[in-house]
């Protein structure tokens, strides 16, 4: 049996810097896909404890993550992740 992940308290304590600079940092603004004042709205919220946006926000902490894994990969930009709208 597993146990529940205390997230939400975890990003605004210890994982709090960290968050902030991804999900307000230029590496998702860079994408396109975001807007930032929404993010900025997401992770003012669940700094303040109005709302619980600790799943979007772990999510956009990972996307983060990838991004700067990918740019680290591949400086060259030759393979750089270039994000697609996907229709239907």
């Amino acid at each position: 049996m597993g146990f529940a992940v205390p997230l939400a308290s975890w990003l605004r304590g210890p994982l709090r810097q960290r968050a902030r600079d991804a999900v307000l940092g230029d590496s998702l603004a860079e994408t396109g896909l975001f807007d930032p004042g929404y993010l900025r709205q997401l992770f003012d919220q669940h700094q303040s404890g109005s709302r619980d946006h600790s799943a979007p926000l772990w999510s956009l902490l990972m996307f983060d993550a990838f991004i700067r894994q990918m740019d680290a990969t591949y400086p060259s930009g030759k393979q750089r992740f270039e994000p697609r709208m996907i229709s239907a």
